[in-house]
């Protein structure tokens, strides 16, 4: 009698190959599709989102540059002849605000309350400008040809506000002198006061 041959263990039948073949394809497929839709969504969001315009960043304008809006700081004022307390202090903080807007430059003693200020419109301005220095080798003769400095000479010059730093605004008929912390404050404070008294013609 003829032997039948020994199955092997591990033999599939053609139609489970096939089915196998059929599922590892359809998976492939799927996998496939769903690999180029995360790479697509994504690239063809980005080319969406260039089209479209993209909000601007709002600009900073600075009012010492552009002269428009409104900047304030502190400065140095120094104290009128008729001021009983200039005795004691020849100088005395004072906030100003310049208002390119309002055409409108004013100074208070105070940050917070604006309404107790002294006012001074631009067409009233005439004129700002750095404070020269004098200079500084005045003194007194003495017999010898020398100089003699005296003690309240010397207070003075220490005194005396620095011609980098200082600048005077000449308004009706009146002048003020004020003084700022840098040299380069005081020379943006006269290029705004006169850039406001030509706004002021």
């Amino acid at each position: 009698l003829a032997q039948e041959p020994l199955s092997h263990p591990f033999a599939l039948c053609p139609d489970c190959v096939s089915f196998c073949l059929s599922a590892c394809l359809f998976l492939s497929e799927c996998f496939t599709g769903c690999l180029s839709a995360c790479l697509f969504v994504p690239f063809q969001a980005l080319l969406l989102n260039m089209d479209e315009p993209r909000p601007k960043a709002p600009l900073v304008l600075d009012a010492r540059y552009t002269h428009t809006g409104r900047y304030s700081a502190w400065l140095q004022k120094t104290k009128s002849d008729g001021s009983k307390a200039k005795w004691l202090n020849s100088k005395c903080s004072r906030f100003f605000t310049i208002d390119f807007d309002t055409h409108l430059f004013r100074y208070s003693s105070s940050d917070i309350n604006k309404d107790l200020s002294v006012k001074i419109r631009f067409h009233e301005i005439n004129r700002a400008e750095l404070v020269r220095s004098k200079d500084s080798s005045e003194g007194e003769s003495t017999p010898t040809g020398g100089l003699r400095r005296s003690f309240s000479s010397l207070l003075q010059k220490g005194q005396r506000p620095s011609a980098e730093t200082s600048f005077k605004l000449y308004y009706g008929s009146k002048v003020v002198e004020l003084t700022a912390e840098t040299h380069a404050d005081a020379l943006t404070w006269v290029d705004m006061l006169n850039s406001a008294a030509h706004m002021g013609q």
